[in-house]
């Protein structure tokens, strides 16, 4: 943070992103140099399962500021996602616990080195690329100003990585993985993961066989969920048994109340049961429900299956285009006033 506050959204901002580097009026208590990266317009937020692929990625307008002394290991990182830009709901990252992670690290933030592709450092998926600034930390996330931990360790905080890269590992347009980096294409790159691997046992979830008659409206608790990208693997099965009159809609809801399936299901049958696959990445946390309603005539209806947890919880996010010096200055300065 910077003056005590966070630098918020700037509505219909014009540049995509913007770096302030090098500067040398905010020393640190030891006395060495801070650097300071600020770069704030469209932040791609793309779905928790796809680290290496934009498919569900979408833009929100958002401002992050990171903060470095890599002489002391010491900085701070910050960006939000207001009620409107997310999911209704404000969402604050924040971290300044920095501290190395890999074995034989001496150093929680480094300058001016290689990494990804063959080179040993970083995902081995990405194309190699020059990183100007990275760091390892912990990263505090909270939701409508209440904090959320680790979902799966409990722990109050997340494991975080940034990068600052001068040659840029996506298409700007798509957002897709570049087979090689493109030098002069600037990006901000934040990573954020569970501390632990989440337990792979599925899930079960289950609506037990339930009548619906007559004029019929209810809804069903389904799974309360807990990690991003989990996958729903569900059956929904309708009738059996004698001769049934149908004329109901069912619709699979997230957290959100967003309706991520629908299924309208009329007509008559005898003895004949109508099943329909359910399935979809989990994005959301939250409770996943399913609405009933519409009119029947001796007809049941039942849901059962799982769901997955992802193999690793990842959420990345990524900015595009930074610029520099004088430019990224006079932007500095006119986010300083507007907010």
């Amino acid at each position: 943070m910077l003056n005590g506050r966070l630098i918020r959204v700037l509505p219909g901002l014009v540049v995509v992103g913007v770096v302030l580097s090098g500067c040398t009026g905010a020393p640190s208590d030891e006395g060495s140099e801070m650097d300071f990266y600020v770069a704030a317009g469209n932040l791609s937020w793309f779905a928790p399962t796809m680290a290496y692929d934009a498919d569900g990625a979408r833009e929100v307008q958002c401002v992050i500021l990171i903060t470095t002394d890599a002489d002391a290991d010491e900085g701070q990182i910050a960006f939000d996602l207001m009620p409107g830009e997310a999911d209704g709901r404000s969402w604050l990252f924040f971290m300044e616990d920095f501290r190395p992670y890999a074995e034989g690290m001496e150093d929680a933030i480094r300058e001016d080195f290689r990494a990804f592709g063959a080179t040993g450092l970083g995902g081995s998926l990405l194309p190699e690329a020059h990183v100007e600034s990275a760091g390892w930390g912990e990263m505090a996330i909270t939701v409508d100003q209440k904090r959320l931990p680790d979902a799966v360790t409990g722990e109050p905080t997340w494991r975080a990585f940034y990068a600052v890269l001068t040659t840029g590992v996506r298409d700007d347009a798509t957002g897709r993985m570049l087979e090689a980096s493109a030098p002069g294409d600037k990006e901000i790159h934040v990573v954020i993961t569970s501390h632990a691997p989440p337990p792979q046992e599925p899930m079960p979830v289950e609506v037990p066989a339930t009548s619906a008659a007559g004029d019929y409206a209810r809804t069903h608790p389904l799974h309360d969920n807990k990690y991003w990208g989990a996958v729903a693997n569900w059956t929904l099965t309708v009738g059996g048994g004698g001769v049934q009159t149908t004329d109901l809609t069912f619709r699979f809801r997230d957290p959100e109340g967003a309706v991520v399936r629908t299924f309208d299901v009329s007509g008559s049958a005898s003895g004949q049961a109508r099943t329909y696959d359910v399935g979809f990445v989990m994005d959301k946390l939250g409770m996943h429900t399913l609405e009933v309603e519409g009119n029947g005539v001796g007809v049941e209806y039942s849901v059962e299956g799982s769901v997955v947890p992802p193999e690793q919880i990842i959420h990345p996010y990524w900015w595009e285009e930074v610029v520099y010096d004088d430019e990224a200055l006079l932007l500095y300065e006119t986010l300083r006033h507007d907010h």
